[in-house]
Order: structure tokens, then sequence, then C-alpha cells
């Protein structure tokens, strides 16, 4: 499938006949994220425009499938995003954050010195208290916490070393709906330790239904999202 938005052509193949129905039936999405994201845009963080039109999608798609996990949502920009997607469907299903706030540092945001009370703060502000949860621990010990196949989506954007995908990579697979997906950011950044993308690539890539989805900016060269299916 290949979308024209905002001036660009923004691919994406391959990603479930569910996510086609969802796009087909909601005429006006790419109007109601340009709203979202000129709020959601405010909130220091990582995710670029077209990485959150993604997560923005899948959360649409999925969440009618299980609860939607995300790790790593510093001071909740994709959260918001991710969130706003699950309430433009009919779901019962939670947002679940799972970040470990102790040990949470920005190069980029130095003065963002709480991003707990930031991301709290924003869910607030969006209306999403009523769907979200919030664990602040380890990410890979907190998914051992789960059911199995209890989630439609889970996001990994956490600590992007190889030590940790080796131990979140599994978790996520033990507790993901065989219909589900799960995403990570950063496969390609240059900025990331290499031992964590050379692990995907071999891991994950080789191994798996996934699609590369890249922002074509070249200030985000690097960045983008990578979806994993299982076969």
């Amino acid at each position: 499938m290949t979308l024209s938005y905002g001036g660009k052509i923004y691919k994406i193949q391959k990603i479930t006949s569910r996510m086609s129905s969802y796009i087909g039936n909601v005429s006006n999405i790419f109007l109601e994220y340009e709203k979202l994201w000129a709020k959601a845009s405010q909130i220091p963080g990582y995710i670029t425009k077209y990485e959150g039109l993604t997560l923005y999608m899948l959360s649409a798609a999925y969440s009618a499938m299980g609860n939607i996990i995300e790790l790593g949502p510093f001071c909740g920009r994709s959260s918001v995003i991710i969130g706003q997607g699950m309430l433009s469907t009919i779901s019962d299903n939670k947002l679940i954050c799972i970040d470990d706030f102790s040990k949470q540092k920005s190069q980029t945001f130095p003065s963002m010195n709480n991003p707990k009370e930031e991301l709290l703060k924003n869910i607030k502000y969006f209306n999403l208290e009523k769907i979200f949860t919030l664990y602040d621990m380890d990410s890979s010990a907190a998914l051992n916490l789960f059911n199995k196949q209890t989630a439609g989506m889970i996001f990994i954007d956490s600590k992007h070393t190889e030590k940790q995908i080796r131990k979140e990579f599994p978790a996520a697979l033990n507790i993901i709906n065989s219909n589900g997906v799960i995403l990570l950011h950063d496969y390609k950044n240059l900025h990331v330790e290499k031992k964590y993308s050379k692990w995907i690539t071999e891991n994950i890539v080789m191994q798996y239904e996934t699609v590369y989805i890249k922002d074509s900016t070249p200030k985000y060269a690097g960045n983008g999202l990578l979806v994993i299916m299982q076969k």
C-alpha cells in the first residue's frame, strides 16, 4: 500500500489487511492526525511525524486484539499518539507504558530532569487516564508479568542495546497475540549501539516477516520503525 501524505509518498506495504481496512473506513484519518501532531510534537521526544502516523494507524487497527504495550515512553510523545489511536476505535483494552525512570537520562533534552512527571502530565492533558497504566521498572522484567497472547501491539523503544533487546524480544513474543504486531524504533540509527542493530538483523529481520518504515527526511536518517509480524 502506498499513500500520499504531507506532499510525500508514504509507503506502508505488507502491514496486513487489517490496517488496510482501517484506513479505508476512516477517510479523515490524516486530518485527525494533523491536529493531533500539532500538539503531540510539542512534547520532548524522538518520534517523527511520519513514524507517529504509523503508530496512530496501527494502534487503532490492533487495539481490539489486546492491550498495547510501550517500552520506553520517555515524556509521552509516542504514548499520546498511540493512546489517541486507541480511542478512535471501540475497545476496552489498555495502553501500558513501561520504563525504569530511575535510570532515565536524555542527552538531547538535558533540561528534562523528570520525564515521568512530564509523561503523567501529558497523559492527563490528552484525556488518556482511563486507559493508561504505568509500570516504573525494567522493561524486560515487566513483560514477564503479563499472560500469553494478551497484547495486540508492542512498541519497543527502550535502551537500544543488544543486552536489552535479547531479553525484551523473546518476552514480547510470549505475550503478543498471534495476529498482533511488534514494532522496534531506531533499528538503523547510527547513534545506537552497533551490536543492537546487528542482533536485530540476524535474529529478527532474517527470521520473521518484517517491513521497515523509514522517514525519508535526511535529518532523521536511521530512525524509522521496524514492524514485525509473525509468520
